[in-house]
C-alpha cells in the first residue's frame, strides 16, 4: 500500500509542487471535509480539498469501493459543474505495481481550460485517488469578434518587434489569470511567437473580450 501511495504522490505530487511554484501562492483549503452523494450509485463521496486558488487538489479514494467508470460519469456532478463543462481522456499508462493513470483534460464550451487536469488512479477497476487542478466556471462569455489580424497586432505590439518572427497557429483556450487576490479565468486567444533578433520567445493571450493582452510568458 505505502508503495502504491508513493506512486501516485510521485507522479502528482511534481504537478502540485510545479503550480506552487509558479504561482507563488501558498492558501488555505477552501473546501471543506463534508461528503458528496455520487448520483449514479448513491455513494458518499469525500469533496476535494481545495487547496490555492488556482484549483489544486488531492482526494483519497482507496478506502471507498468506486469504479472508474461511475465516477468518470459523474465527474460533472462530483465538481458541481454545469452542462458546459466537460472532461476529455487526453493521457493513460499503466505503471509496474498494476496501477492505471488517467489524466482528463476540462473543457468549458468546448474549449480547453488551461492547466485544469483531473489524474485519476485505478487498481482493478476500482479508484484509488484522484487529484490535479480544477476551476468551478459557469457563466462566461467565450464569443469574440476579434479577427485574426487584430490578434496578431495586438500580440506583436506586445512582443515589441514584427521582424524575423516565426508564429504559431491562434488558438481560442481558457487561461487562468491570477493578481494579488484573486484567479480569473478569461477566455483568450493564445498564439506563440518566435523572434530571432533579438532572440525571443513568447505565449501571449489576448482576450477576446477587450481584445487586450491579458497574460504571457
Amino acid at each position: 500500500m505505502k508503495r502504491k501511495i508513493y506512486q501516485f504522490k510521485k507522479v502528482l505530487g511534481g504537478f502540485v509542487l510545479g503550480t506552487i511554484l509558479i504561482t507563488n501562492f501558498n492558501g488555505n483549503v477552501f473546501a471543506n471535509n463534508a461528503t458528496f452523494m455520487l448520483i449514479s450509485n448513491g455513494k458518499e463521496l469525500p469533496k476535494p480539498k481545495f487547496q490555492n486558488r488556482m484549483g489544486t487538489f488531492a482526494v483519497h479514494f482507496s478506502t471507498l469501493d468506486v469504479n472508474k467508470e461511475t465516477l468518470v460519469a459523474d465527474l460533472n456532478a462530483y465538481f458541481n459543474l454545469d452542462e458546459n463543462n466537460s472532461f476529455k481522456l487526453e493521457r493513460e499508462h499503466i505503471d509496474e505495481l498494476g496501477n492505471t493513470f488517467y489524466n482528463y483534460q476540462h473543457y468549458y464550451n468546448d474549449l480547453k481550460v488551461e492547466g485544469d487536469i483531473v489524474f485519476i488512479q485505478v487498481k482493478n477497476n476500482k479508484v484509488q485517488y484522484v487529484g490535479g487542478q480544477l476551476i468551478a466556471i459557469k457563466d462566461l462569455n467565450t464569443s469574440s469578434s476579434l479577427s485574426n489580424d487584430q490578434v496578431k497586432q495586438k500580440a506583436y505590439e506586445y512582443l515589441g518587434t514584427s521582424e524575423n518572427v516565426i508564429e504559431s497557429e491562434i488558438i481560442q483556450v481558457l487561461t487562468k489569470v491570477q493578481s494579488e487576490d484573486q484567479v480569473v479565468v478569461k477566455s483568450a486567444y493564445s498564439l506563440n511567437l518566435y523572434s530571432a533578433l533579438p532572440v525571443k520567445s513568447m505565449q501571449i493571450f489576448v482576450s477576446t473580450e477587450s481584445g487586450e493582452v491579458v497574460k504571457a510568458y
